[in-house]
């Protein structure tokens, strides 16, 4: 094609390019570059020379591809390397131009679109500087230049913002994983600085800077969105000093395609705290178990959080430059990754479940645990150090909460399996001295207001007044908001910014996170169980005979459900304590199931008291999993008691009933299954470093063996022995493996059965589980939630503080 006009090169020699009309060019440059990356097209030298600027300011990116021989320039610099070859793309092959290569391409590594996102870096900083980002006599200092050395971004003239300053660096970061991931971000980045430039100073208060991670724009309705942003903004996302006369409430909606999620276990929103974004939970791409979207209150629209996938349970940092979410396929793993998408940067392991997290202002980060104490883990990562110990009678401390200006800590001491009968506690970290302040509550906040801000189980959210230097209420609680999300765990969906502001889902008790149990046949096929409406199911298990099904309802009480007839019977009553992971026994007449730390019988009608069967002293939690064909040995899973691993054990129904380690290493193992002939065991363990299946000889072990490749968890076996199931570690596929199992057992190569956006094997949940003729699974998948099953709606209060302070005052 014939483009009228010089290149981008010529106008760069006449000297550095104004800030506004280099954002402006970059702008297009990015577009182009977003249209080729979207239809897989890597440009791999992207350069000056290859952009045209019209005499109408169009932008016309050149030479896709473009893979030829160049010559030396006047005065002897080799502008460019290439080869020019069908071969050029393979690993050892070098082209490109040298002094915008990326350091992987300069190597002569397989490159993909970051290429040309280090590329764009490089030519923004040109149009900027009026010199190049990596200057060299020659091609080999130029490689050096790019190998070594750091671009000059003093060099750079002093209007440069800060953003723009922010994204070169993002860009031209040399680690390919680090780098920005999307140019979407950047595109972004550039839209940010133009509605900041068009926002009058004064008298209207500018928005909170745009983020990198926002979506872009389209360019059709760019105007007509630029123009809303800056009337939406001087309402409703100004800053503090702006707005203070009034509250206002207005809901944010999410997506079809990034609704809210309400796990099981973990707070499902936080507010950054400035107030200016929503972190929530939301599913995965592409139907993925899990993924943190990123909102801000003031945009039409928000975005996924590059780098949470599998992640849930949000907190972020006091700058408000990282988001700290847990890994969901271990419910122990903490993780976090920066605003700007990238790679996630393990934190921490815990002893069990995390039951939330709180980020300090002097880099510590405090995390409960749901069957033991508060740890303190360094934001940069380290060995967790434990900061409690359970009194006589206690259970756990979860939902911590840093004081900020104070060494101290707000939690939740509960001595119930129940989290939600919980006591809120103050440890002063001087003293590690534990003050109780006599006060059933859970997810409390300390605000700067002096109040204590937390949820009862009933779903309000209260307040009352706090003395920081004596860690002790002055006042008491007053109820401010109703209807909100409490769950059986503890978690409150509510969050607090540092400037007032309010943010809440509603959802009466575990209302918003109800679950559908559906059948899926081998081919993928849905049907749901039809008789029984959604609700807060967790644990499951058909019986024997596969007429019955057992399952608990919000962690907290027992019942079974007669699939022919549709009746729903309630299997346990006691209230205030936790009744789950119920098991057949095979011959269908009793199921075992956990209390806490304890492993209790009980008639599968219901009739008669539970028999307990074990119960362990300390913080341990007991998991039942798999009987013995002749019901005369149970294995189950041990989790916490101080240690990070969990262990398989077995306990035996003859004589005194006595329980032994069976598979007890510093590794977690889990989910144990033994054959239907009895001869063979299936469990899943990280001693290779991820979650794998592995199937041992039973009862004597022996050799292990790996069934799975690419990671696995919860495994199955056919009725007749001859397949083995078991989970994808995000949860989204079914996977299938021939087997031969005998005196000598041999597996085949794992298929796919089938995917889809089922709830995974979080912790010590197996949400799935196998009809006796091995053709249909029962899986469950979130669903209820919300108008006609649609996303629940996230409610922002603005200046809530004003409210906080006339409700509830301080003396």
């Amino acid at each position: 094609e014939l483009i009228e006009g010089p290149t981008l090169a010529d106008r760069i020699a006449e000297g550095p390019i104004p800030t506004d009309e280099a954002l402006g060019i970059a702008k297009q440059i990015a577009d182009a570059l977003e249209a080729a990356h979207d239809q897989g097209i890597v440009h791999r030298d992207l350069k000056p020379a290859n952009v045209k600027v019209r005499s109408d300011g169009t932008v016309k990116v050149l030479d896709f591809g473009l893979a030829k021989a160049v010559t030396p320039e006047a005065g002897g610099a080799m502008e460019s390397v290439t080869m020019a070859s069908s071969s050029a793309t393979q690993v050892g092959m070098v082209i490109g131009t040298a002094a915008y290569m990326s350091p992987e391409q300069a190597k002569g590594k397989v490159v993909d679109k970051r290429t040309d996102i280090w590329a764009f870096g490089a030519v923004l900083y040109e149009m900027l500087a009026g010199a190049r980002a990596f200057p060299g006599d020659d091609v080999s200092d130029t490689f050096a230049s790019v190998l070594a050395r750091e671009p000059a971004l003093d060099a750079l003239p002093a209007s440069v913002p800060a953003e723009v300053r922010r994204l070169l660096t993002r860009c031209l970061e040399k680690d390919q994983q680090k780098r920005l991931r999307d140019l979407t971000e950047g595109f972004v980045q550039m839209e940010e600085v133009a509605v900041r430039a068009e926002v009058p100073t004064a008298p209207v208060a500018v928005a909170p800077p745009l983020r990198p991670w926002q979506k872009p724009i389209p360019a059709a309705i760019g105007g007509m969105v630029v123009a809303a942003v800056v009337g939406f903004s001087a309402y409703f996302g100004t800053p503090q000093e702006a707005v203070r006369s009034g509250l206002v409430r207005f809901s944010v909606v999410p997506p079809d395609n990034a609704p809210l999620n309400f796990f099981t276990y973990t707070q499902d929103l936080a507010f950054s705290p400035d107030g200016t974004r929503v972190v929530y939970n939301g599913p995965g791409v592409d139907g993925g178990v899990s993924q943190l979207n990123l909102r801000p209150i003031d945009q039409l629209d928000g975005a996924l959080l590059r780098g949470s996938e599998g992640g849930f349970g949000p907190f972020v940092s006091p700058d408000g430059e990282w988001v700290g979410f847990i890994d969901v396929a271990s419910g122990r793993r903490l993780q976090k990754v920066s605003i700007f998408g990238g790679p996630p940067v393990a934190l921490a392991e815990s002893v069990s479940s995390i039951r939330g997290a709180s980020w300090g202002e002097d880099g510590q980060i405090v995390f409960g645990t749901n069957t033991s104490t508060l740890f303190q883990v360094s934001d940069g990562g380290g060995e967790a150090e434990a900061l409690t110990t359970l009194e006589e009678g206690e259970t756990s401390h979860t939902w911590p909460h840093k004081i900020p200006g104070r060494e101290a800590v707000v939690f939740v001491a509960s001595r119930g399996t129940r989290l939600t009968t919980g006591q809120l506690a103050v440890l002063d970290l001087e003293t590690r001295e534990v003050t109780h302040l006599e006060l059933a509550g859970v997810s409390p906040r300390y605000v700067s207001t002096g109040h204590i801000v937390y949820a009862a189980e009933d779903g309000s959210v209260r307040a009352a007044a706090f003395d920081v230097a004596s860690l002790s209420l002055t006042g008491n609680p007053v109820p401010l908001v109703e209807g909100v999300m409490v769950k059986p765990s503890g978690a409150a969906a509510f969050g607090i910014s540092d400037d007032g502001r309010l943010v809440y889902a509603l959802g009466a008790g575990a209302a918003g996170s109800q679950v559908s149990l559906v059948w899926v046949d081998r081919d993928g096929r849905e049907e749901p169980l039809s008789g029984l409406d959604p609700g807060g199911y967790e644990s499951f298990r058909l019986s024997p005979d596969g007429s019955r099904l057992a399952l608990d309802l919000e962690r907290s009480r027992l019942w079974t459900y007669d699939i022919a007839r549709g009746i729903r019977n309630p299997l346990t009553t006691e209230s205030g304590v936790s009744d789950t992971n119920p098991v057949w026994m095979p011959d269908g007449d009793r199921i075992v199931f956990t209390r806490g730390n304890m492993l209790l019988l009980i008639a599968a009608d219901g009739t008669g008291d539970a028999e307990e069967l074990l119960v362990r002293n300390g913080a341990s939690q007991l998991i039942p999993e798999s009987w013995s064909p002749d019901g005369s040995q149970l294995l189950f899973t041990s989790i916490g008691g101080g240690r990070g691993a969990s262990d398989i054990e077995r306990l035996s129904m003859e004589g005194n009933r006595t329980a032994e380690a069976f598979i007890n290493t510093d590794q977690i193992e889990g989910h144990p299954i033994i054959s239907p002939d009895g001869q063979w065991l299936a469990y899943h363990s990280d001693v290779s470093g991820r979650q794998e299946v592995y199937v041992q000889r039973f009862p004597t072990l022996g050799d292990r063996q790996q069934i799975s490749t690419a990671g696995g968890r919860a495994p199955l076996w056919d009725p007749d022995g001859r397949e083995l199931f078991y989970r994808s570690v995000d949860g989204r596929q079914v996977m299938a493996v021939s087997v031969t199992a005998g005196e000598t057992f041999t597996a085949g190569v794992p298929e796919v059965l089938f995917e889809g956006s089922y709830l995974p094997s979080v912790g010590v949940v197996r949400p799935y589980d196998l009809t006796r003729d091995g053709e249909r699974f029962l899986m469950s998948k979130s669903g209820g939630a919300g108008e006609a099953g649609g996303s629940p709606q996230i409610t922002v209060v603005l200046n809530w503080f004003e409210e906080l302070m006339e409700r509830v005052p301080v003396p």
